[in-house]
């Protein structure tokens, strides 16, 4: 600190401290930018998938002004500044983790809608029409999510683009194991020359058991995923009854270093029991 009283060693510390500050700032405008860029390009693509036309710098405000109004309201009734910091963190996620929910569910919408889109194509077939001519009557027929995903086939199709080709399309964009199973019999069967009238009444056999399974499994573990998410909540709920309750005592956690590592220990032991409670109930068939 003597240093300092001199005025060069106060210019040159100034001008270092300035020069580190401005590469810094520099380095966190960067991240921020490829972390925006990376969220718009991923909601991009779910808001495709969804058919929703929302545009995805405005789901990024959504995300922004819920995590701010979470921490604003935690910090004027709580009064802590982690607390506040999390549950923001909490409200910027809760938009994407909700287009993920929704994607996830209309997966298995399209899945079990492609049981009796088989039957159609099947009996489109039986009664003399085309491969193609068969995807159009699904469209016309059928419901979304199945109709829009394969109407995009058709118009691909009608614009000329080959029926393998469309198929391949179809299959990489709903990303669907029931689907993947159904274009790879398709290609299967126009190489070797099979019956697609019984090939396609088999996979929907199978599609029909394995979503049974599905259920059955799903019923069987629904107990333990309520249980792990008692046990995982419990530690926060129990903290803000504390913390309302005797807020000095509480205040240990988030004012002395001891707290702190605590409570990040509580965090990540919290987190893990959860991760690991859902890779024990997670079955995949």
């Amino acid at each position: 600190m003597i240093l300092l009283k001199h005025p060069i060693v106060t210019i040159l510390f100034v001008l270092s401290l300035s020069i580190l500050s401005y590469q810094v700032l520099t380095i966190l405008q960067q991240l921020i930018h490829r972390y925006r860029a990376s969220y718009i390009d991923s909601v991009s693509v779910s808001l495709k998938d969804l058919f929703l036309l929302f545009d995805p710098k405005d789901v990024l405000k959504t995300s922004l002004i819920l995590g701010i109004f979470l921490a604003l309201i935690t910090y004027i009734f709580i009064g802590n500044i982690l607390i506040s910091i999390l549950l923001a963190a909490i409200g910027f996620f809760v938009p994407k983790i909700y287009l993920s929910h929704v994607k996830k569910k209309r997966l298995e919408t399209f899945g079990i809608q492609l049981i009796d889109g088989l039957s159609l194509i099947s009996n489109a077939l039986r009664a003399g029409q085309s491969l193609p001519q068969a995807f159009s009557l699904l469209v016309a027929e059928m419901p979304p999510p199945i109709s829009q995903e394969f109407g995009i086939l058709v118009k691909e199709y009608e614009l000329g683009v080959p029926i393998n080709t469309c198929l391949e399309n179809i299959s990489k964009r709903v990303k669907s194991k029931e689907l993947e199973l159904f274009v790879n019999s398709i290609l299967v069967c126009g190489q070797t020359g099979g019956n697609l009238t019984e090939t396609f009444d088999n996979i929907a056999m199978i599609i029909r058991e394995r979503i049974r399974l599905e259920g059955k499994i799903d019923s069987m573990t629904s107990e333990g995923r309520s249980q792990g998410m008692v046990l995982t909540l419990m530690p926060l709920a129990l903290g803000l009854a504390f913390y309302w309750i005797q807020p000095e005592l509480m205040g240990a956690l988030f004012t002395t270093i001891p707290g702190r590592v605590i409570l990040l220990l509580i965090i990540v032991l919290d987190a893990l029991a959860w991760y690991l409670t859902k890779k024990i109930i997670d079955i995949d068939i």
